[in-house]
């Protein structure tokens, strides 16, 4: 389907509301640099076939895409994936423990994943990661102690991480309602 396309290097897949799984044959687009997938609200799951192939691709944003709930394990694949954002996806549990491979990333975005309930262990220790930016995540007391050390500890260990933004600061300062109250 896709091999006459062969240099193409910019890829937008928009408003298929059916689309449950992305066709195997967008693995034919080995030039493909960048990849928005946007409003797919079917969208169950990136097939690790179709990872695999895309071995030039250095941006992959995903938004909107109200069923899917995890990335496949072949995100590891993508080795010259500098940014990757995932974005209004409220289904999203997890993020596949490969991400912490990409030693290429330099931005990783979360924005509105609101049943995100881990980030990988060692994700902060991606050799190149230079911004991660969660915003609006309601389970961050999971994310901030995590099952492994979370986010706060390896904050406090990681000398990669250049940016950290957190849209939910109130939380980090004063994760109790104590505080509000004048600590009755």
């Amino acid at each position: 389907m896709f091999k006459r396309l062969a240099y193409l290097e910019s890829m937008s897949i928009s408003s298929f509301k059916k689309l449950k799984e992305l066709p195997t044959s967008l693995a034919s687009l080995t030039a493909l640099k960048r990849l928005d997938i946007r409003s797919c609200h079917s969208l169950e799951g990136l097939p690790e076939q179709v990872l695999e192939g895309l071995t030039s691709l250095t941006e992959l944003f995903i938004q909107d895409c109200e069923m899917l709930k995890t990335l496949s394990e072949g995100l590891q694949h993508l080795t010259t994936l500098t940014r990757l954002v995932v974005a209004l996806c409220p289904e999203m549990v997890t993020l596949p423990f490969g991400i912490q491979n990409l030693h290429s990333l330099q931005s990783l975005v979360i924005w509105n994943c609101p049943r995100l309930q881990s980030l990988p262990a060692g994700i902060m220790e991606t050799k190149n990661l230079q911004a991660l930016e969660l915003f609006i995540v309601q389970n961050w007391q999971k994310l901030r102690e995590g099952d492994r050390g979370g986010l706060e500890q390896n904050c406090s260990h990681s000398k990669c991480v250049y940016q950290l933004v957190l849209f939910v600061v109130l939380l980090w300062f004063f994760p109790d309602e104590s505080y509000w109250k004048g600590n009755e």
